[in-house]
């Protein structure tokens, strides 16, 4: 699928082993849902859906952006790692993300709705809050050794949070 073009009401992809790829491809759904027991990987591509859903070992988001649309919230649910370095996932309701790591340097996590959002150790605190901003931001991120957070920290206070967010 990787440098196509795919555009449709309902979209399923399945890969019943090994890797699913849409790298560089731009697809665009009312549902679409992408299953692989490997590596979902949009590298450089970009996908909008209302409804947008992922199954996966691990994600590779690399340059790429991964858009729900729909007014619902986008959930990522994966055992292994995600990888958004300077990518962007986004949805108009809330953001739930639970991996065993999150690879967000240059990257964006944004949404729509009211603060919910983990900080990592001090060590990965600026990487992950650099690029985790939007209007009215709803963004949970479960990674084990993080905690939730209803507000921006002191550490995080040089960051505007709000009508958008700017590093100040």
């Amino acid at each position: 699928l990787g440098n196509s073009r795919i555009q449709g009401q309902h979209t399923e992809l399945n890969a019943t082993s090994g890797n699913l790829s849409t790298q560089n491809a731009q697809l665009s759904a009312d549902t679409l849902s992408a299953r692989t027991a490997g590596q979902f990987s949009s590298n450089g591509g970009t996908i909008n859906a209302d409804t947008l859903q992922i199954s996966a070992q691990s994600l590779s988001n690399r340059k790429g952006s991964l858009i729900q649309t729909g007014t619902g919230d986008f959930s990522l649910s994966l055992p292994g790692s995600v990888d958004n370095r300077e990518g962007l996932l986004a949805a108009n309701g809330a953001v739930r993300l639970d991996a065993l790591s999150l690879d967000n340097r240059k990257g964006k996590v944004q949404a729509e709705q009211s603060p919910s959002l983990q900080k990592s150790p001090p060590t990965f605190l600026k990487p992950f809050v650099a690029g985790v901003c939007a209007a009215l931001l709803a963004v949970s991120v479960a990674i084990p050794g993080w905690q939730f957070l209803t507000q921006p920290s002191p550490e995080e206070q040089h960051f505007t949070w709000g009508n958008g967010c700017k590093k100040q």
